[in-house]
């Protein structure tokens, strides 16, 4: 939720989430392809509320109205750290 609750417009908040998980910037391709995803994501669980709480939980911090854009920002999350620079290989 600190990424979703960060001020700015969604390129800050990508931008943000960037600098917490991988500790640089993004560059302009991987910020366009996030900004992209995250907002595929939220058309998808504003369709569909149900899977919008199956992806989120029963996180009590949101008002259900944005389930949705917790929904959303928990996949981006997901698939920033599932990078492989984020993942420790031997």
């Amino acid at each position: 939720w600190r990424v979703m609750t960060h001020d700015g417009r969604l390129g800050d908040r990508i931008s943000h989430l960037f600098m917490l998980a991988l500790n640089r910037p993004a560059a302009l391709e991987e910020a366009q392809r996030v900004e992209e995803f995250y907002r595929e994501m939220l058309a998808r669980f504003e369709a569909g509320p149900r899977r919008a709480w199956e992806v989120s939980g029963p996180v009590g911090l949101f008002e259900s109205e944005r389930r949705a854009e917790l929904a959303a920002w928990t996949m981006v999350c997901r698939s920033i750290l599932n990078l492989d620079e984020m993942i420790t290989r031997s």
